[in-house]
Parts: C-alpha cells; structure tokens; sequence
C-alpha cells in the first residue's frame, strides 16, 4: 500500500485513513463531514480521497460509508476513467442480479396468490361452517398409539384373497374391481347432496373420476414415501390408486356431503386432511379423505375422495398456484413445524410488484430483527437458495454480532457463525478474509471440545480450501492431513466423511505432480462412496470430475473425456442444470477438447460453463474470469485475434475489480495484474457444501407456467 505524508493531508488524518469494516460510525461520519459536502479530497497531487464512491446504508446503529482511496495517475484522463470504472463497481453491486429480481417478481406472485386464495375461502365460507365441521378419522388414526414407528396393518391394501397386497400388480388387481364399486356410492351420495341442497350448478358435472394412477407414478411414490414404512411393502399403503374428485358451488353442498359419507356405515373414513383448516402452501383450500370400501367379495379397498369448492378450484387454475408451489417447494421441505415462520419471511423480503428490496431495504430489515432463528433462515435463504452472498453476509454478521452479545465470545453458535461467515468469504473469491474467520472459528472450537473432535476437523478442512485457493498447495495439504488424522480416529474407516478427505488430499497432490499418488487416493474414496451411497451420487461425480484432472494431465484425453462427461451426466441428474459443480466439469472438459483439437467444441462448453457461473457468482469472481480467459484462448487458436483480445481484455477488468474487492479493506487501489491462470478446476468437499438444487433450477418450468459450494 502507497504510504504518504501525513502532514500533507488536509484535516484530520485520522477523518481520511479509515476503514470501512472496522471504524465505528461516527468515524465514519466524521470523515464525510470532514469533506464540507464536496465529497473529494486532495491533500497531494498524486493520490484523491473520493467520497461520492461511497455505498451509503443504514444499519443497526446509523448510517454508514464504505470509502474507496485510490491513486491518481498524473494523467488527469487517466484519473477520469478510473473514478468512472470504480463508480460503475459500486453501482453493480447494488443492483440486484437478474435472477433475484424474477424471484422477487415470483414471490410478490406467491404471496398475492396466498392473499386471493385467502379472500377467496373468506367470500364461499363467510362463517368458516367448513373450517369448524367436526369430521374425524374413524381409524383413530393409522399410526400405533403404542409404538408411533409402526402403522395399523388392518388400513393396508388388500388383494382380492384378502390379505395384504405384496406388490403393485396385487394392488391393481383389486383396485379394478373396487373402482365401479367406489364410483357408484359416490355417485349416491352426490345425488343426494344435489337432491336435497338444489342444483345450482344446472348441470351434472359435478363428479370428476380420474382413471387409474399410472403404475410408474405409483411404484415412484411407494419407494419415496413408504419405503421405510412399518409393516411393508411401500406398494400396501398406496391409497389413491382409485380416486375421485367432488366440485359443488356452495358451502351447504359441501357440509351436506360430508354429513352423509360420515353417517354411511359402508364408507369408513381412514383419513380426513380438512384443508380448509390448513390450506396448502399457496392457500388452496379443499378437503381430502381416504375411504375404505367393502366390496362385498372377500376384500376392501381404500380410496381418495376430494372435495373441492367451485369458486376456489377456478382462482387456483386462473393464479396457477401449482407452479408457485413447484417454486418455493424445496424452501418449505421438511418444514412444517416452522411454516408460518418461513412464510412471514418471505413476506418480510417482498419487495412488491417493483421489486425494491436492495441493500439499504435489507440493512434496515437487519437493523429491526432480532430474532436468531429469522436471521438464520434468512442467511440459508440467501446463500443456499438464491446465491446471493452479499446478501447472506450481511444477515450472517448481524447474525454473529447478535450471539456475541447473548453468548459471548465462546459459544458454540458464535463458532457456527464465524465458519459460515468464512464459507461465504470463500464463496465470494476472498481466501484472505475467510481465513482470518476460520482461525477465530478454529480457536473457539479447540477451546470447546479439545484438539480431536470433528468440528476442529471440518474446520482445518475449510482451511485447506482456503489456502489452496491462495495457491498454498504445500500449506494446504498439511490441514487436509490434520482433519484426516482426525477423523480416521474418530471414525469407521469406510465412512463418507474420510472418503471426502481422501479426495481433498488427491488435489494437493495432483497440483504438486504427484498424480500416481493423487489417483489412489481417487480410488479409495470412489469405493467408499460407491459402497455407502451407490456408483450413481453427487459425491462420486466430484471424485470423477477430480479423477478426470488427473488422467488429462497423465495424457489419456479420452478416458478424461469420459470420466468429466461422466461427472457432468450425474451432477445435471442430482444437482439439476444451473450448479456450481457443473460448470466446473464443463471447463475441465472444454480445457480436454483443447488438447484434442476440438476447439469449436471447447468453446461450447465454456459457454455453457460461463452460462452457469454467471447465474451463481459475481462477474468479477475468479472462476468466471478463468473461464473468459479459457474463451479467449481458444479464439486466438481459431486465428479470431480481434473477438480474442476483446475477451482478454474483458478478462483482466475481472480480474482487477476482483483483486479490488478482495483488498479493500487495506483501501489498496490495484490497476496492474498479472494474468489469471486457466488450470483445470478441481471441486473440494467442504463442511457447508450444499449439494441441493438451487430455485433457479426450477425458474425455467415456473416462468413458462406464468407465461452452493466450492468450487
């Protein structure tokens, strides 16, 4: 960093040579003050203070002013275009990335779907008759109540003898005889729904039979939802092989309905799901019930009967809540306890039909929140399902800044955070930064649980991407040996964890030469991870995407080909077609195709790389940048000097605004770099990895129907 004289410095120094992640506020505002509203300073000719670069905000306890010093050359044009430059910076970060603008523009969607839904139900139930009828399961329930891990073999499917079902064709068999059985009571009851309430729809279109669920559908849904259920087989408790569905255009039609299937002696009612009580995540509102069926010869059969109101069923055709439900689904899974919970923070982050949430909207949302759980909903929210790191940071540090208050300096919680502060440090290309949060976490976690736990292993992990990343190969291969050691002590030999170390280490190893070496160390944690998880897994796909580095650089460009291409096939089927993974694989096998030749073919790839990267990580992040390289590159093979140096170009800006934001915080200004290096891309396994689908993998599906990790 330049040094100047101090006595050169108009006014205070200590009002100029601030820094923004460590000055209290009111330095802060003292240093703007300082300016008399000009907003520049120039205490030498050869270096300005810029005040107008300045991020205004407001958070916990005040405004705040992130101060950018750079040198001027004694070039005045020169001067120009640099305050331009770094202005622009400033402005991108503000803006919102173009996929969290459509989210935003989706949840505003959700939440008016939610509302209609919700004013909807209050117009056809004014008196909520249906939210408060008291039908009940005539099963008691279909879970043991002394043992709550088995379920009642007496509501398992039949087959036509009259024993329980052992696969999908027993259960097929007697649902076709059940079937016209099941038709025609419903049948009944509806006519005497119609005969007794009236006709006020003037037609009979009023039942709707669906034909038999396809077996395929069938068979996937046993094995996901009854796969583990007691006593089995997951084909047994199938119950809507056989189903119906039931539209009246009254809440008295409705009631009348329910009344007669509860007082039928023949229907007993299994299951009762009264949405009209708890809607569905979009708010519609109907009523689902299971019925067993005697069919007279020798069996029963269970069925599905849905009650829908006329004008709710029409709302949610014409809002398409489906599709807002397909959206925010893996937001909500495994949620239900805290849903109300998840719901109001997605209302409290709708920025409304403009969508106006940005920093300053977020930073005010922090300044008012204290509540733990929100805020660590809100960082998972960010960092895992809209990629938006800048973001998570924020709510991370309030985060820390919450529980160092509550906890002190030693607490478990506040060790989570600062390892989810470094993991986002990570994330956003500064191996420095999140450094300095691994130490701090490392040091809490020693004091806590002792030298030899699995926290402090996981955390010399992390470090170990971190210092890779800084290109301290040597160094970080020490800290994968150290959390190896580790957790060979404390673990089985052939658990995931040692598999997933076995293949940090391989890295190290292939970046230092010794590719024999790195190539056992593959194979160990490929049969570790084909025996637990199957040859077929995200986790196996990272170990042939590493694999495939190391045979490139043996000289078998086939076989490399075949195991990146390989690792793509897996990642597109488990992580879907916009993961950070993926995009890794394409540009090592576009770096594969180069050596083969194929260059028109490697550029492809790039391009679907870089399509991926841009949608995850910044513009200036290290690995869009290598990939705009990689592109250049190829151009000036195929003989394209002028498309070539234009990307070059575009190239080293990445780079610069990237080395700029990693070195702010010593307010360096950097114009000089050397160029990036384009060298395969291993994937690490790391302690906050995500291997999930992001919500812009589902973005393509949701906008027709309208009309994380290291890498």
């Amino acid at each position: 960093m330049p040094q100047h004289d101090p006595s050169k410095i108009m006014g205070d120094p200590k009002d100029c040579w601030i820094r923004y992640d460590s000055e209290p506020n009111q330095t802060l505002e003292q240093a703007y003050r300082s300016q008399n509203g000009t907003g520049r300073c120039t205490p030498m000719t050869h270096y300005t203070i810029d005040f107008e670069l300045m991020l205004q905000r407001k958070i916990t306890t005040g405004y705040t002013r992130r101060v950018c010093r750079f040198d001027v050359d004694n070039n005045a044009e020169d001067s120009k275009t640099t305050s331009s430059a770094l202005t622009t910076m400033v402005q991108e970060q503000r803006m919102l990335r173009p996929e969290t603008s459509r989210f935003l523009h989706a949840l505003h969607k959700y939440l008016d779907c939610r509302t209609r839904m919700y004013d909807k139900y209050l117009e056809v139930d004014e008196f909520q008759t249906i939210y408060k009828y008291p039908i009940l399961d005539d099963s008691g329930g279909i879970v043991k109540c002394e043992n709550p891990t088995e379920y009642k073999a007496n509501y398992q499917q039949q087959s036509i003898e009259g024993r329980t079902v052992q696969g999908l064709d027993e259960l097929y068999q007697a649902a076709e005889i059940a079937e016209p059985i099941f038709r025609k009571a419903i049948e009944n009851k509806v006519q005497q729904v119609l005969d007794e309430c009236g006709n006020q729809n003037g037609s009979n279109k009023y039942i709707v039979f669906a034909p038999l669920k396809k077996k395929l559908r069938a068979e996937e849904k046993a094995r996901n939802d009854y796969c583990d259920r007691v006593p089995g087989p997951p084909a047994s408790w199938l119950c809507d092989i056989v189903r119906g569905s039931i539209e009246f255009t009254c809440a008295k039609q409705v009631l009348k309905c329910l009344e007669l299937i509860k007082h039928d002696d023949s229907l007993h009612i299994v299951k009762v799901k009264n949405r009209f009580q708890s809607p569905s995540l979009t708010g519609y509102r109907d009523i689902i019930i299971h019925i067993q069926i005697d069919t007279k010869l020798g069996f029963k059969h269970i069925c599905e009967i849905q009650i829908h109101h006329k004008l709710i069923r029409e709302l949610d055709k014409t809002l398409n809540s489906h599709g807002h439900y397909e959206y925010f689904r893996s937001y909500f899974a495994g949620a239900t306890a805290s849903l109300q919970e998840r719901l109001t923070d997605l209302e409290l982050i709708n920025g409304g039909e403009q969508q106006l949430l940005d920093l300053s909207t977020l930073d005010q949302l922090l300044k008012e929140c204290i509540d733990e759980k929100r805020l660590a909903r809100l960082e998972m929210l960010f960092r895992d399902q809209l990629c938006e790191y800048d973001w998570a940071l924020r709510v991370s540090r309030k985060l820390l800044d919450l529980r160092l208050n509550t906890y002190g300096n030693c607490h478990s919680l506040v060790s989570s955070s600062l390892k989810s502060i470094a993991g986002l440090q990570l994330l956003q290309d500064r191996p420095e930064d999140a450094l300095r949060f691994y130490k701090r976490n490392l040091e809490i976690d020693k004091k806590l649980f002792g030298q030899n736990h699995l926290s402090v292993a996981d955390t010399y992990n992390d470090m170990a991407i971190a210092l890779h990343r800084q290109g301290k190969v040597e160094s970080g291969k020490s800290f994968f040996e150290r959390s190896l050691e580790i957790k060979k002590n404390l673990l089985w030999g052939e658990h995931s964890a040692i598999a997933e170390l076995y293949s940090n280490l391989s890295v190290s190893l292939q970046q230092q030469g010794r590719l024999k070496e790195s190539m056992e160390l593959c194979r160990k944690s490929l049969q570790i991870y084909e025996k637990n998880q199957g040859k077929d897994s995200s986790s196996t796909a990272i170990v042939y995407n590493n694999m495939s580095i190391i045979v490139e650089a043996m000289g078998n460009q086939d076989k490399a080909f075949q195991l990146g291409s390989r690792a793509a096939n897996a990642f597109k089927r488990h992580l879907g077609e916009d993961h950070s993974f993926l995009a890794c694989t394409y540009y090592n096998i576009a770096s594969i195709l180069m050596k083969q030749g194929d260059l028109s073919d490697a550029m492809e790839y790039c391009l679907r790389s870089l399509k991926i990267s841009e949608r995850n990580l910044s513009s200036e992040h290290c690995f869009v940048t290598m990939t705009v390289r990689r592109m250049a590159i190829i151009l000036e093979q195929q003989g394209e000097i002028e498309r070539a140096t234009k990307l070059y170009e575009t190239a080293r800006l990445q780079q610069r605004d990237s080395l700029r934001k990693r070195f702010t915080t010593t307010n360096l200004y950097i114009n000089e770099v050397t160029p990036i290096d384009t060298a395969p891309c291993p994937i690490y396994f790391s302690s906050q990895s995500k291997l999930a689908k992001p919500w812009r993998s589902l973005k393509g599906r949701m906008m027709s129907s309208n009309g994380k990790s290291q890498a």
